[in-house]
């Protein structure tokens, strides 16, 4: 049988209640998706609004970041007008190639590396504990005194598992994934309010998922597991659909159907 065709509403509730959003990381995620643009207070409050965000929650949050010097704000009229600031500007684009990131970020066969626990180890190794980490097998290791073991991703036991990864990442994950999938097969909307609200919400559990390092090593010694699954379909979802534009935002009450 066919799978139903989910509703706007029902795919951003559902990615909505995937995990616990904070609304001044959200902000981040939505001005870090803008490639600069600029925002005015009512397309903000409007596209959070679409979410189930309140105005009073996206207020104090704005507050928070401009204190923190990751927004500025300026007056036009009786109208905000918000963008990244220096500061902004420049984590953004630390976290860019990770974020959108297209394919795996390590490639090849890896490597345990373990110690006596004195060596002083960084990166490009990936630190598992004081005595032992993990490192591409293509970074070099005879400067340290260490016994060098391959690691085979089928046999990454689950406590290394969760040494690179909290296992509530994994889980979000899977269900990142799966929710991005009902996305494709969702009924399109014709409307800027829905599909920005949709591609938010997306970017935003990608990118908590994304800027963990440890991620992308299980991405990269699983390659058929939940994480690798979740890169590529959210990979895919952000190519396929059009970044979020600073154009005039419909309120709700402009919305049909």
């Amino acid at each position: 049988m066919a799978k139903a065709l989910k509703t706007s509403d029902a795919l951003i509730s559902e990615l909505t209640e995937l995990a616990p959003i904070k609304t001044w990381s959200l902000i981040v995620t939505l001005f870090g998706d803008l490639g600069g643009e600029t925002l005015t207070g009512t397309q903000i409050r409007a596209l959070l609004g679409r979410i189930g965000i309140k105005p009073e929650a996206t207020r104090v949050a704005m507050h928070r970041l401009k204190k923190e010097d990751w927004i500025t704000s300026h007056r036009h009229g009786r109208e905000a007008i918000y963008r990244l600031s220096k500061r902004g500007v420049h984590e953004t684009h630390a976290a860019y190639a990770d974020v959108y990131r297209e394919g795996a970020r390590f490639e090849g066969e890896w490597r345990c590396i373990l110690t006596d626990g004195d060596a002083k180890i960084g990166q490009p190794y990936v630190v598992i504990s004081k005595d032992i980490a993990l490192a591409p097998a293509d970074v070099p290791s005879d400067q340290l005194d260490a016994m060098v073991l391959p690691l085979i991703g089928h046999d990454v036991p689950n406590w290394l598992q969760a040494r690179l990864l909290p296992q509530g990442f994994i889980a979000l994950a899977a269900k990142l994934a799966d929710a991005v999938e009902a996305d494709s097969l969702a009924r399109p909307t014709r409307l800027p309010l829905d599909a920005a609200a949709r591609r938010l919400l997306v970017l935003h559990h990608w990118r908590r998922i994304a800027l963990r390092s440890g991620a992308w090593v299980l991405i990269s010694l699983m390659p058929d597991g939940d994480l690798a699954r979740c890169q590529r379909v959210v990979s895919q979802f952000l190519t396929q659909t059009v970044r979020i534009k600073a154009e005039p935002v419909p309120s709700e009450s402009d919305r049909i159907g």
